[in-house]
């Protein structure tokens, strides 16, 4: 099996994705990972990873009084929006090892090198020797 990942835009919504290419069909298997539109607890259970495969149709969605809508994905199982805010976006990706720095930013605390203090916050250095800064001391 080869993963793939990037990031589409979506309407007006980013959207992680992950294709999932079989070896043996050939056949591309999009996931994402959504967030219940009904019945959200708080809890992990409130985030799921689904296969385009098992939506049985898309339309859009209006999660606020603001003018934005997004897509929505019905499903056997229930509704899923794709992830619109940081707070889902740390919470779903918690045990991938992301963690909220600031109120701005998340971190893939598996790809740090190293981390500086500075006069404003800190920088946090990648593996790939690209870095971001953070309000944040560390």
């Amino acid at each position: 099996m080869v993963i793939r990942t990037g990031n589409i835009c979506a309407m007006l919504n980013h959207v992680q994705l992950t294709y999932y290419e079989s070896k043996t069909s050939g056949v591309d298997i999009m996931i994402i990972i959504g967030v219940k539109i009904h019945d959200r607890t708080g809890m992990e259970s409130d985030f799921v990873e689904l296969s385009l495969g098992d939506v049985n149709y898309i339309d859009l969605w209006q999660p606020t009084k603001s003018k934005e809508k997004c897509p929505a994905y019905h499903t056997e199982g229930g509704s899923y929006l794709s992830l619109r805010t940081l707070k889902d976006v740390s919470k779903a990706y918690a045990n991938y090892g992301f963690k909220p720095y600031d109120s701005s930013t998340i971190i893939n605390e598996n790809r740090i090198a190293k981390t500086e203090t500075t006069d404003s916050g800190s920088n946090i250095y990648f593996d790939d020797g690209t870095f971001v800064r953070v309000r944040s001391k560390l």
